[in-house]
């Protein structure tokens, strides 16, 4: 959920509010994913999220979770 948010271009502050969590809840989930799949930036995990079918485009604009 946290990915999708990002993908659709939201900021941690936005994403955390989508989602009901804090702020701090979402910089933990991004830098564990980030540790994870060995990405540096968020550019790069919405990219691997993207090949590996996490997200899926929409087509009014923005991402949705798969």
């Amino acid at each position: 959920e946290v990915i999708g948010e990002i993908a659709s271009g939201a900021a941690n502050a936005e994403a955390a509010a989508a989602l009901g969590i804090g702020q701090k809840t979402v910089e933990h989930h991004l830098a564990r994913m980030f540790a994870r799949y060995g990405v540096a930036t968020r550019t790069e995990l919405v990219m691997l999220a993207l090949r590996e079918g996490w997200v899926r485009p929409r087509l009014a604009g923005g991402l949705v979770p798969r």
